[in-house]
């Protein structure tokens, strides 16, 4: 996202709560195999909010910094090598024409690297990083829907399959031992729009959200459990729920939003339910929206992306109360 609303109150929440100056603080907000994975306070994590199979089966996380256009590592270790990758073209903005792919040797396990896609002007082989250490800048790939912001996308496997789609270690969130506090809506609250251009505008509410550390969310429910969106709907094909430890979460269960049914459990792994997303018409003042864009958020207030059938001129100012309408077609 810009450096707009979310960027101003995420660095507001840094600067106080902190102690940190101008380098970002990181969390640790996942594992793999023994490798643990980071995140900027004042940023956003995705584990499912994507189309691309590593992140439906569970082996993938995106994250987004506050500063849009440089990476951060995210983790401990060396860089072993370096590939350049065709970027697709994309019909809505000037993609980059390639991106490089960095193959970390992990410090908590030098028996396995981290693959970090998605980024531009790299940091040289052999450089040896810690947490939050500049790793280069973030490209605009073609990867990308016109919707998504910059980010970096992280994978852990063995150092003999670097460069094949599948094949990454499953990656846990953080939260296993963390209780979930929420102030969950059962209708769908006002929102304010905090920020609004061709790409998707941004809502802010007081209500409905979700505390599960190291993550702030959405709520929503299933099987009388509350727990933190992670997804986009319904133009995703599946989402998932951020749970606290002892949640019962049954295959075929319902995951409500403001209490409308927006999508059916396929699994529960690792403290997310993944779900399947139901089709939804999805109206903002009773105009409609291609979909919502929902993620967990590190150490600062939750937003939601409203996202456009295509980019176009915003339909609403910045500071006018919305309401949206959440419907499902099943």
């Amino acid at each position: 996202m810009r450096r707009g609303a979310r960027q101003r109150l995420g660095r507001e929440y840094h600067m106080a709560s902190s102690g940190c100056s101008n380098s970002p603080c990181f969390y640790t907000v996942a594992s793999s195999m023994g490798v643990a994975i980071s995140a900027p306070l004042g940023g956003f994590v995705s584990f499912t909010n994507s189309p691309y199979y590593s992140h439906e089966h569970g082996s993938a996380v995106d994250i987004y910094f506050e500063r849009d256009s440089e990476a951060f590592s995210p983790v401990k270790g060396r860089v072993s090598q370096i590939f350049r990758v065709n970027s697709p073209p994309s019909k809505y903005f000037k993609a980059s024409n390639d991106e490089q792919l960095l193959i970390v040797q992990a410090l908590d396990n030098p028996a396995l690297v981290v693959r970090i896609l998605h980024v531009e002007d790299a940091t040289p082989t052999n450089t040896v990083l810690d947490v939050g250490d500049l790793i280069g800048s973030i490209a605009r790939s073609g990867f990308y829907d016109f919707w998504t912001d910059l980010h970096i996308h992280v994978e852990v496997r063995s150092p003999e399959n670097v460069l094949r789609a599948k094949g990454s270690f499953g990656i846990v969130p953080e939260t296993q031992n963390s209780k979930l506090i929420t102030n969950s809506e059962k209708t769908s609250p006002y929102f304010r729009i905090v920020e609004a251009d061709d790409n998707y505008c941004l809502l802010d509410s007081e209500v409905g959200v979700a505390s599960l550390s190291p993550f702030e969310g959405i709520a929503c429910e299933v099987s009388g459990s509350y727990g933190i969106l992670d997804a986009g709907i319904p133009h995703y094909r599946v989402g998932s729920i951020h749970l606290s430890s002892g949640a019962k979460v049954r295959q075929g269960d319902k995951v409500t939003l403001w209490g409308t049914p927006i999508g059916e459990v396929l699994e529960f792994r690792n403290g997310l339910a993944v779900f399947r997303s139901y089709p939804l018409k999805i109206l903002l003042n009773n105009q409609p929206v291609r979909g919502l864009s929902l993620f967990p958020w590190i150490g600062t207030h939750p937003f939601i992306k409203a996202i456009p059938f295509t980019p176009t001129r915003p339909r609403w100012n910045i500071g006018e109360y919305v309401q949206l309408r959440l419907d499902s077609l099943v």
